[in-house]
C-alpha cells in the first residue's frame, strides 16, 4: 500500500510539473467625478421652475468608473469596466439612485465586457463584448459614439494603410408590446444591426479615413427601447420596409487632417445617411460638413471652425432631410452646453439639441490657454443658426424630434450665440479641477409661436477629478 501511495504521489508531481502555468496580470485603473452644477433657464423658459422645471438651481453628481484588466500575453486580454452613478439626495434603483439617506441603492452598471485577441500567426486583432464603438471623425462622431455590443476587428497592413470594421447590436429584444406578445411575435424583427468599414490612410503630414456603413432596421426596432435614438424609427415601426420587414440604413463619409506645415492643423470631415423604408414619407436622407482649422502656439491654440447640416425642406411628403444619429448623443468638440458638448463630466449641456442636425454654425475658439503650469483655460464663441425650412418648424414637422429641441428645429431665420469658458486646474498628478462657465441667448422668429416666454439660460459647473 505504502508503494501505492508514493506511485500515485509520484504521478501527480510528474503531472503537475508537466501541465503549463498560465499566469494572468491584473490591472486596474478607474476614475471618480465629483461634479457641481448652478444655472437656470436650461429649458430657456422665463416661468420655469429651477433649473428646466425638473431639475433644482443647484445640482450635484458623482461618478465612479473602475476598469479591470486579465493580461494572459499581449495576445490575450480580457476587460470588465463597472460605473457607478449617483446623484446626491436622490434614492430608489435607478441609474443616479443610491444617493439619499442611508447611500443604498443597485447603481452598479457595467459598461464594458469583452476579449481582446489575436488570430494566432497574423496580425488581425479582434475584440468581443460590450464595448466604446465610434465611426470616425475629427470632433466626434453625430451618428454613432457610445457603447454598444459589438464584434471589431483590424488589421494593418503596413505603416500606411489599415482596415477596421465592426457589427455592432444597437438592440435587440426590446419589443414587448402586449398585443405582439399574445400572437407570439414579441421580441420579433425588433433588432438594429450596423456593420462598418473604415480605412485609415496615414502618410507625413495627411491623415484620411474614408468609411461605410450599412444597417438593418427591424419594423418593431421602435418598440419600447429606451437607449436608442428613435426618432427616425418610429416610422419604421409604423409600416416595416414596403418590400420586407427591415427597413435599410446607408452611411459613408470621410475624415481629413492635414499637418504638413505643422504647427498649422486642418481638419476636414463629411458624411451622408440614408433610411430607406420604402416609403418616400418616412424615408430619411442628410449630410453634414465640418472645417476646424487650428494653430498652436506656445500659449495657447487659436481655432475657427464652421459646420452645415441638412434640414428639413417643409414637404413632408419626401421625408426628413436631417441626418441620422444612432445614439441618444452625439458628442462634439465644438459646443460644451448649447449642443451637447464633448465634456461628459458636464450634465447640463445639450440644452438646444442633442447633435448638430438641423444647424449651421460660426465658431472660434482658444484652447489650451496656459500662462501658470498645471492651470489651462479654453475660451469658445459660438454662432449658430437653423436650416429647417420655416414652413417645416410651424407645422411642428420634426419627424421625431421634440419641439423643445430647439437647436435642431431652428428655422433659418433664427439662430442662438454662445460663449463659454473652460478651466482646468491639476491640483495632484491624480486630481484635477474641471470647471465650465457657459451662457446661451436664442434669437428666435416671433412668427414662429414658441408657446413659452424666452429667457437666456446660463450654467456653472464644477467638477473634481480623481484618476488612478
Amino acid at each position: 500500500m505504502r508503494n501505492l501511495h508514493t506511485l500515485l504521489l509520484a504521478a501527480a508531481l510528474l503531472f503537475s510539473a508537466a501541465a503549463p502555468a498560465h499566469a494572468i496580470d491584473f490591472k486596474a485603473k478607474g476614475q471618480v467625478v465629483l461634479s457641481f452644477d448652478a444655472g437656470q433657464h436650461g429649458d430657456f423658459r422665463e416661468d420655469s421652475y429651477g433649473y428646466n422645471g425638473k431639475m433644482d438651481d443647484v445640482n450635484v453628481r458623482q461618478r465612479t468608473r473602475l476598469q479591470l484588466d486579465a493580461i494572459a500575453s499581449e495576445s490575450l486580454s480580457g476587460t470588465v469596466y463597472f460605473e457607478i452613478n449617483n446623484q446626491w439626495g436622490k434614492a430608489g434603483n435607478e441609474n443616479w439612485g443610491g444617493g439619499a439617506l442611508g447611500a443604498d441603492g443597485s447603481n452598479v452598471l457595467v459598461k464594458n465586457a469583452y476579449i481582446d485577441w489575436i488570430v494566432p500567426n497574423t496580425d488581425l486583432k479582434l475584440r468581443m463584448g460590450l464595448q466604446s464603438v465610434a465611426l470616425p471623425s475629427v470632433i466626434g462622431s453625430q451618428i454613432q459614439d457610445d457603447d454598444a455590443a459589438a464584434i471589431t476587428a483590424s488589421y494593418r497592413f503596413n505603416e500606411n494603410v489599415a482596415l477596421s470594421g465592426f457589427w455592432a447590436r444597437i438592440s435587440n429584444d426590446n419589443f414587448a408590446d402586449a398585443d405582439h406578445a399574445s400572437k407570439n411575435n414579441a421580441n420579433y424583427l425588433d433588432n438594429v444591426d450596423l456593420f462598418a468599414l473604415t480605412m485609415p490612410l496615414t502618410f507625413d503630414g495627411v491623415r484620411v479615413t474614408p468609411w461605410l456603413a450599412y444597417g438593418m432596421v427591424g419594423k418593431n426596432a421602435a418598440g419600447n427601447t429606451t437607449y436608442m435614438n428613435r426618432k427616425y424609427f418610429t416610422t419604421v415601426n409604423r409600416h416595416g420596409s414596403k418590400n420586407n420587414d427591415y427597413a435599410s440604413l446607408y452611411m459613408g463619409g470621410v475624415t481629413g487632417m492635414l499637418s504638413l506645415w505643422d504647427p498649422f492643423r486642418l481638419s476636414a470631415e463629411f458624411f451622408v445617411t440614408g433610411l430607406d423604408t420604402g416609403y418616400d414619407r418616412d424615408n430619411v436622407c442628410g449630410w453634414f460638413g465640418t472645417l476646424l482649422a487650428e494653430y498652436k502656439l506656445d500659449w495657447a491654440t487659436p481655432g475657427l471652425y464652421a459646420w452645415y447640416a441638412s434640414g428639413e425642406d417643409g414637404d413632408s411628403s419626401n421625408g426628413s432631410e436631417r441626418f441620422i444619429t444612432l445614439a441618444e448623443s452625439a458628442r462634439h468638440q465644438y459646443s460644451q452646453f448649447a449642443l451637447n458638448g464633448s465634456n461628459s463630466n458636464v450634465a447640463r449641456d445639450g440644452v438646444m439639441g442633442q447633435s448638430l442636425a438641423g444647424t449651421w454654425g460660426l465658431g472660434v475658439r482658444l484652447k489650451d490657454i496656459s500662462f501658470v503650469d498645471g492651470l489651462k483655460h479654453s475660451l469658445r464663441v459660438n454662432y449658430f443658426g437653423g436650416t429647417n425650412d420655416e414652413t417645416a418648424v410651424r407645422n411642428n414637422q420634426t419627424n421625431g424630434f421634440a419641439l423643445t429641441s430647439l437647436g435642431n428645429n431652428l428655422a433659418t431665420q433664427e439662430s442662438a450665440l454662445e460663449v463659454g469658458l473652460g478651466t482646468q486646474y491639476q491640483i495632484y498628478d491624480n486630481l484635477k479641477l474641471v470647471s465650465d462657465i457657459a451662457y446661451v441667448t436664442l434669437f428666435t422668429d416671433e412668427d414662429i409661436k414658441r408657446g413659452f416666454d424666452k429667457a437666456d439660460a446660463w450654467n456653472v459647473n464644477v467638477s473634481f477629478i480623481y484618476s488612478f
